[in-house]
């Protein structure tokens, strides 16, 4: 079961974070706000 974390660059997480979650099997929704 993947886990599924919404963000956005308005929460300050950059986009290497996002693609080290993607790697570890999270399922990242990129909300650009």
């Amino acid at each position: 079961m993947k886990k599924v974390i919404v963000t956005g660059a308005g929460q300050g997480i950059g986009l290497e974070v996002v693609i080290q979650l993607c790697k570890e099997g999270y399922f990242v929704i990129w909300n650009e706000i």
